[in-house]
């Protein structure tokens, strides 16, 4: 048999529980935005580094850049 005070410190676990899993559920997001916001101050970056280039040569620079995930040319 489970007394009342079993059950608080069940109740009161499992608060905690999901207070953690929602704490790491937004690290996760926040690491996720910092790696999107990585990515696109690299590819700002190279288009100013190739910005005065030719076209013709801003063309190549841009099609042997080696692809990234998630990355569209």
């Amino acid at each position: 048999m489970v007394t009342p005070e079993e059950i608080a410190a069940i109740q009161a676990a499992a608060g905690e529980i999901g207070a953690l899993t929602n704490q790491i559920t937004r690290m996760r997001e926040a690491q996720a935005q910092a790696e999107r916001l990585g990515t696109f101050m690299a590819d700002l970056d190279f288009d100013v580094s190739i910005a005065r280039l030719p076209e013709v040569e801003q063309e190549i620079q841009r099609l042997s850049r080696p692809r990234r995930h998630g990355r569209e040319r």
